[in-house]
Formats: structure tokens, sequence, C-alpha cells
């Protein structure tokens, strides 16, 4: 395998086995609006989809982020070939456990921040997540591309998903928020 694509494979490779291990998995199972069960679900599927879209010769699975919340796979990114999307949508929908797939991946900006400035911009607004009283940070999956920021999980509140999206919109280095953020109430007996 040729120099140039073996490092962005190595950090791809890192970065999914440090979102599917989840580093915080104690903490994050702890405040998870979801059941231990839901969790454990929603990682097989992640995982799943994310092994099958490297897997597929035509969408760049190094440039979509992957997020399951409750059987519902949201797919973010940059869209770097026409029918890109919707053969990913394929991909995921292909999984078992999937009951929905959203995907919106952008139109590549050659104006856009680089790679490197989209990693500082996630690291500092987990940082600001963190910080924040209201918000549980890891129940928020960031994705950064060009420097838009793509928020999606499952929270207590309305309160809870208005200041995520505030936190994320008051960056220097954001070019626009979309939110898939949703509240979540377990059903009772959950």
């Amino acid at each position: 395998m040729p120099i140039r694509f073996a490092v962005p494979l190595a950090v791809f490779l890192v970065a999914l086995l440090l979102d599917v291990s989840g580093c915080t998995t104690i903490y994050g199972s702890a405040v998870d609006e979801r059941t231990v069960s839901q969790q454990t679900d929603d990682q097989k599927i992640n995982s799943t989809v994310t092994a099958r879209l490297i897997d597929a010769d035509d969408v760049s699975a190094m440039d979509i982020s992957s997020s399951t919340f409750l059987g519902h796979v949201y797919l973010v990114g940059v869209r770097t070939s026409p029918g890109m999307g919707e053969r990913a949508r394929e991909v995921a929908a292909s999984v078992e456990g999937v009951k929905a797939v959203t995907v919106d991946l952008l139109e590549p900006d050659p104006n856009a921040c680089s790679k490197s400035e989209w990693l500082d911009l996630r690291a500092s607004l987990n940082k600001d997540l963190i910080a924040d009283k209201l918000v549980p940070a890891p129940n928020v999956h960031l994705a950064t591309p060009q420097c838009h920021v793509f928020l999606t999980g499952l929270l207590g509140s309305q309160a809870e998903i208005d200041r995520s999206v505030e936190i994320a919109g008051r960056h220097p280095k954001t070019a626009g928020v979309t939110s898939y953020l949703r509240v979540y109430n377990a059903p009772s007996g959950d």
C-alpha cells in the first residue's frame, strides 16, 4: 500500500477504534439516554456500517462519519463522487437492525478549512461541551467536515439540544451547524 494511503488509513482506523471502543464507556454509558442494550445494538450497527463503507469501492469512507442512535444511522461528511450519498445510504440500509438512514454530504468546497482544522474544531467543541454544565457531552456526536458542524445524538431535553447548537455555532471556525439531535425519553419500564 502506498504511504500516501497508509497514513490516512491508519489515522482513520485509530479514530474508528477510539469511537467504537468508547474511551468514555463507563461515564458515557451512565449519562447516555439509551439503555445499555440499546447502546450495544447501536455500536454493533455502527461498526458494521463503517466496515461495509470501507469495503465499498464506490464510497469514500474516509470522507463520511457514521453515528447510530436507536437504529437510526446518520452519515455525514463530504461527497467525493456523484452517487456517493445514495450508495452510502444503500450500504447502511442493508445492515441488520438499521431502522432509518439519514445522509447529509456536503459538496466539496476548495475554500473550506483544511482537514487538520476540522480536527482542531472538533477537539475544541468537545472540550466546550464537556466544560458545559447543562449538556451531557458524551451524548453528542460531532462531525466537522469542512468546518461545518453536524450534531447527532439523543439528549434529555430541548434545552440541552439548544445549548449544544449554541456552543457549536459560537466557535469562530464553525462554517455552519446542522443538528440531528433528538430528545429521547425512555419508555417507562426501560
